[in-house]
């Protein structure tokens, strides 16, 4: 019995070491991948949604990588100050995007502007909280 479960415990670990290193090679491979680009399948829609919903021109420095990840399926992490346009990198991917788009905040007030802002440039959004 006690075989077995030696045997068990360096396979669970061989297992972890092949998913960390799966997890390290789409890491590497995401991260050489040009997202500043304009030639995405999306990017022709996602420059008319930007111009036609939210009435904007021009993208700031880290929104459109950000969102050419987003409409590739990857997991991003984006940390921009106040006011550095963080909002535009999820709205606007679920503005061409089908199905439902999901965002959780932790500030109410913040939610209900995101609402107000969204419903102004006719866009479908609702709020749940606690409120």
């Amino acid at each position: 019995m006690q075989k077995l479960e030696d045997r068990k415990q360096i396979l669970t670990q061989r297992k972890e070491k092949l998913k960390d290193d799966a997890l390290l090679k789409r890491s590497l491979s995401v991260s050489k991948k040009d997202w500043t680009k304009e030639d995405f399948s999306w990017s022709k829609d996602l420059r008319k949604a930007l111009k036609d919903v939210f009435k904007i021109d021009k993208l700031r420095e880290l929104q459109l990588p950000t969102m050419n990840v987003i409409m590739s399926n990857v997991d991003v992490i984006l940390i921009m100050p106040t006011g550095g346009g963080k909002s535009l990198c999820y709205q606007l991917p679920a503005v061409i995007s089908k199905g439902i788009t999901i965002v959780v905040s932790p500030l109410i007030s913040l939610m209900e502007d995101q609402l107000h802002g969204l419903q102004k440039h006719n866009v479908k959004a609702r709020m749940l909280s606690a409120k």
